[in-house]
């Protein structure tokens, strides 16, 4: 299994998923779609910089066996609201990703196994909101033909 190949198509997937929503930004001006990162968001260059809403695709943990081999990978959502009831943006985001995933199954030679798990954190840093979603992901092996090099 690549790793790399499996957080690029997931990347290329939920970047066509979340493109029609519109989310709050932190400055306001305008609203847009989640900005998708594989793996970690970027370091902070000055104070202008507007991460939010953000979807990033990162690898966690993966395990390789006889029978295949399993990635799991989180999906960590991020949205802006100075609302109490900014919680429902995240609500609305994490809903579009798993319809799409009961949609769309595979990704490639990679298969999404069920059950999804996502989880809002009761601590938010508002008027940040902030929920990740677990994700197993497999890929089955090739048999072993018993020949070495």
């Amino acid at each position: 299994m690549t790793i790399n190949d499996l957080v690029r198509r997931l990347a290329e997937h939920l970047t066509t998923v979340v493109a029609e929503l519109r989310l709050e930004t932190c400055d306001g001006t305008a609203q847009r779609p989640p900005v998708l990162v594989a793996g970690w968001l970027p370091p902070k260059r000055s104070t202008d910089q507007n991460d939010f809403p953000f979807l990033v695709v990162r690898p966690a943990t993966g395990t390789d066996a006889e029978d295949g081999a399993r990635v799991v990978v989180k999906l960590l959502f991020g949205t802006f609201s100075e609302s109490v009831e900014g919680w429902q943006d995240l609500g609305n985001v994490i809903q579009r990703v798993m319809t799409s995933f009961d949609l769309t199954r595979t990704l490639g030679p990679f298969c999404l196994e069920k059950p999804l798990t996502w989880t809002i954190y009761d601590e938010q840093p508002l008027p940040q909101w902030a929920a990740e979603m677990t994700t197993t992901w497999t890929q089955p092996s090739a048999p072993w033909t018993g020949e070495t090099e």
